[in-house]
């Protein structure tokens, strides 16, 4: 984890993780284009998870997902999807009603 990556992402986490459930996501499916030794994967998600560990609070409860290991994983991004297109649409129109009463 390099500095920047830490005070622009890290540390909210941290601070959203203080005596709450911390869930922490592995997207190991994209790392696939650049990483193509499943032993340098596996060691990749270790250092990442040893070093969320080390710095999240100990009452923390920590639950993490490893996408290449969350069944049916393609409906969940198509939900995931869905979703946020339908969030763009109505962001969308309560801008152009927002527009049009001025």
């Amino acid at each position: 984890m390099h500095i920047w990556n830490y005070f622009w992402a890290f540390k909210s986490f941290l601070d959203l993780a203080k005596g709450n459930k911390a869930y922490i996501f592995i997207a190991d499916y994209h790392s696939l284009t650049s990483v193509h030794s499943k032993d340098t994967l596996e060691h990749n998600k270790l250092r990442l998870l040893k070093e969320y560990f080390a710095l999240l609070p100990v009452d923390t409860e920590v639950i993490v997902y490893e996408q290449s290991k969350v069944k049916r994983i393609n409906d969940f991004i198509f939900s995931i999807s869905v979703s946020l297109i339908l969030a763009s649409v109505i962001l969308i129109v309560l801008f152009a009603n927002a527009l049009s009463n001025m």
